[in-house]
């Protein structure tokens, strides 16, 4: 094999190790964990189809035991809240809301011949296998349907099943261990011509009038647990096959494809001319590319117990952190013991960047296919600080990465040295809404004593020209930082701007009235602020 051509596989190799935009070493592992977990975070929408390159990595988590512990740990956590926060009236008015498809019953037999979601579906195809009636039961799904009928609850099951399809699935249900519901809905024509959200959340607001208090949900798809009037506490499952809306995404990298278009430039280039040559070349490739997988220092799929649902520490600690996305964990006010040397590792892990990265992309393209700007000077956009655009790990470092109970003086004190670094991605962010005209508006539930400090230390790091910056001040310490931060929407609406986007690392920045157009939510399982 000559230099040349030793020359040009080195090349190639390179071209087939992905890397990001700013030179973020990007294996096709750490994007396909990346792009599961902004589906989770909802961050990722509307797509049609799982990614060509992530088919079997998908694959793989749904068919594997931390794909059942995520569930599993999903379901807990509704035992939890039924346990400690529902104080049920036990007059047969109390009420929780059941989906069917992969929230009581398991579609995976049907996508496992589908390419796991990789194929587009059929409706025809999709009904004429649920006809069959063959659906298995999602097991902890079971047991919290069981457990609410024990205590009295009502159960109502809202699916977006159509109505035709009525019989088969009541047979399914009833073969595989549900019975005793208070009612089940199916989607009847007229409610075919409106989004699933929008016919879920009518469906509530009937409930409601009929006078049961609904105190939970439990679904597979946001667009089962979102949308007004909202339930006192919403649980989503883990689903990353597909998602029930309107519009089709066009954020889909295609790393193989690009791959393969290099590998045939080198072929037309003659380059790879000689058999001998290519051999080695692509002896050399396949040697050097799956070690460049191996060394990435975040992977979920290795992550493995010997049988059944036997829980290892490392499938516990994961499900933790993807329950804590999905917002099923909540007001937890340090990360569990057993944990800490395993959330240490994911947010100082490429794995971390690569979430952050797809997530403040998702921004990026959402900007350029949906918001239709005024460039009048009332098109805004809110930003969290604290691991938003400033980076606390440093800080929680030195603190078990949250598994030492917050001393907020102390975080104040590291806060005034402001050397907190920005999170890079964010800023690439920030600097195209400023190009594009955008009002940057900048909403911390930091202290206002704090103001002096926090400027300069975003400015050093380099953000500058914000349309205004908003502290909480003594009054708000009062209230929740949710509605504190509604609070100030409602005034910035009030004020002509209209809110194209927010993004934040907690739910308590995302949530709330009145919505922005769109929430993106980055990866932050330190700490909870409520």
């Amino acid at each position: 094999m000559g230099k040349k051509a030793l020359w040009w596989c080195l090349v190639l190799t390179c071209l087939l190790v992905p890397l990001a935009g700013d030179g973020l070493k990007m294996n096709l592992k750490n994007y396909c964990e990346s792009w599961r977990m902004n589906v989770e975070l909802h961050n990722v929408r509307d797509f049609q189809v799982v990614p060509e390159e992530c088919i079997e990595y998908i694959g793989k988590y749904v068919t594997s035991t931390q794909y059942k512990v995520d569930s599993q740990m999903a379901t807990e956590e509704c035992l939890v809240y039924l346990s400690t926060s529902c104080n049920l009236k036990r007059d047969g008015l109390d009420a929780w809301i059941f989906d069917i498809d992969d929230t009581l019953l398991s579609t995976l037999p049907y996508y496992e011949d589908n390419l796991y979601g990789g194929r587009k579906v059929s409706v025809t195809s999709l009904e004429e296998w649920m006809k069959k009636g063959n659906a298995p039961a999602l097991d902890h799904s079971l047991k919290l349907y069981n457990e609410l009928k024990s205590r009295g609850v009502q159960i109502f099951l809202v699916t977006s099943r159509r109505e035709h399809l009525r019989s088969v699935t009541i047979d399914n249900l009833v073969k595989v261990g549900y019975y005793g519901w208070t009612k089940i809905i199916f989607r009847d024509p007229a409610n075919e011509l409106v989004s699933v959200k929008k016919y879920k959340s009518d469906v509530r607001k009937q409930i409601i009038k009929d006078g049961y208090r609904i105190w939970g949900i439990l679904g597979d798809q946001y667009s089962s647990i979102e949308g007004i009037p909202s339930p006192e506490r919403a649980f989503k499952l883990p689903n990353p096959i597909f998602v029930f809306y309107n519009k089709v995404s066009v954020s889909e990298m295609k790393i193989h494809r690009i791959s393969f278009f290099i590998i045939d430039i080198f072929f037309s280039s003659g380059i790879l001319a000689s058999y001998g040559t290519l051999w080695w070349c692509l002896v050399l490739t396949c040697v050097l590319v799956p070690l460049a997988g191996a060394a990435a220092d975040w992977n979920i799929l290795k992550l493995k117990t010997r049988d059944g649902l036997k829980i290892s520490l490392k499938n516990y600690c994961e499900s933790w952190r993807m329950n804590v996305e999905l917002h099923n964990i909540r007001d937890f006010q340090v990360v569990p013991e057993e944990c800490i040397e395993y959330i240490g590792k994911y947010v100082t892990s490429t794995q971390y960047k690569v979430d952050s990265q797809r997530s403040t992309e998702e921004c990026l393209v959402y900007l350029s296919t949906s918001c239709n700007l005024k460039k009048d000077g009332l098109d805004a956009w809110i930003f969290d600080i604290d691991d938003t655009l400033l980076s606390t790990v440093p800080y929680y470092k030195d603190n078990l990465y949250g598994g030492r109970k917050l001393n907020e003086t102390s975080l104040e004190d590291w806060m005034k040295k402001g050397n907190a670094p920005a999170l890079d991605h964010s800023l690439k962010l920030y600097d195209e809404l400023k190009s594009r005209g955008v009002q940057i508006l900048l909403v911390t539930s930091r202290k206002e004593h704090l103001r002096s400090a926090t400027i300069d230390n975003l400015v050093k790091v380099g953000y500058y020209g914000w349309t205004k910056i908003i502290f909480r001040d003594a009054a708000n310490e009062l209230v929740s930082v949710q509605k504190y931060k509604s609070d100030v929407r409602k005034q910035i609406i009030n004020d002509g701007y209209r809110i194209w986007g927010i993004l934040g690392d907690q739910y308590s920045s995302v949530e709330g009235i009145p919505n922005p157009r769109r929430a993106f939510k980055l990866p932050n399982p330190m700490y909870y602020v409520a």
